[in-house]
């Protein structure tokens, strides 16, 4: 079983992964294209 420490880590690091990945999205041209469509609709 892991110990706290190792859970508290594994979590902090799934988090500073999931914070990259959703900047990388957010950031693209294709996700700004998509708002812009999203934008057209009532």
């Amino acid at each position: 079983m892991p110990s706290k420490a190792d859970v508290k880590a594994w979590k902090a690091q799934l988090v500073a992964q999931a914070e990259q990945q959703i900047l990388k999205l957010t950031d693209s041209d294709q996700f700004k294209q998509y708002l812009n469509t999203l934008g057209k609709f009532h």
